[in-house]
């Protein structure tokens, strides 16, 4: 995952726990979406809309436009997600 500090080559001072929080989110959505069958069927819908649906529908606006690229972040946020998880 990319993240803004990268293009300025600096990266955010996370404590400890802020580590720990952020890992176990990670492991939670592991949990939730690859181990769990109605979970890793639900990823697999999501992933369809990815790739099925267009981000311009009839002209949308730029707030309705934000709000369907927001939606397919968070799709790849989560297969990132899992595919880090499993090669960790």
């Amino acid at each position: 995952m990319s993240s803004p500090y990268d293009e300025i080559g600096a990266q955010p001072e996370w404590s400890e726990a802020d580590r720990e929080r952020h890992n176990r989110l990670d492991y939670l959505y592991h949990r939730v979406f690859a181990q769990n069958e109605d979970g890793a069927e639900l990823l697999g819908l999501w992933e369809e809309y990815l790739k099925m649906s267009a981000a311009d529908v009839n002209g949308s606006d730029a707030y309705n436009l934000g709000k369907e690229e927001g939606k397919k972040t968070f799709i790849r946020n989560v297969v990132l997600t899992i595919r880090k998880v499993e090669n960790e």
